[in-house]
């Protein structure tokens, strides 16, 4: 029963129907675990699930290796983990260059707050110093 699931899916992948396939694989999958199927079926369910990762700009390197682990003959696979490692790489400059643009946003801020201020020292200056109260002196009669 896996195998007609298995190849169903293969003719729904082939008439570009390639999210009803992917059920048919895991209905294939779940039906005969150990079968001869199994590797096969898991194999285009890992695959065609790394490219639609890709397809939505998620890079997962991980489901190319496992379909290329299960059937290395996939050239499918192949190119595939190409393009999500080369999208991986192009999403951590992306992060890189983020990140300096944040620092130098706060950095300038910072140095425009600083020149608000004014001077150097935020604290206003010291009273002048006052001349101590003399003592009261006792009248004097007249």
């Amino acid at each position: 029963m896996a195998h007609a699931f298995a190849k169903y899916a293969d003719s729904l992948r082939d008439q570009g129907e390639t999210a009803r396939a992917l059920g048919f694989w895991r209905q294939a999958i779940d039906l005969a675990p150990e079968g001869p199927d199994a590797r096969y079926a898991a194999a285009r369910v890992a695959l065609y699930d790394g490219l639609q990762a890709v397809e939505r700009g998620n890079a997962d390197i991980g489901a190319f290796k496992r379909a290329l682990a299960l059937d290395p003959s996939l050239s499918e696979a192949r190119a595939g983990l190409t393009k999500a490692q080369a999208l991986h790489s192009r999403r951590r400059w992306l992060q890189g260059l983020e990140a300096a643009a944040a620092l130098f946003g706060i950095g300038f801020l910072l140095w425009l707050l600083w020149k608000k201020s004014g001077s150097s020292s935020a604290l206003p200056p010291p009273p002048p110093p006052t001349a101590p109260p003399s003592e009261p002196t006792a009248p004097t009669a007249v």
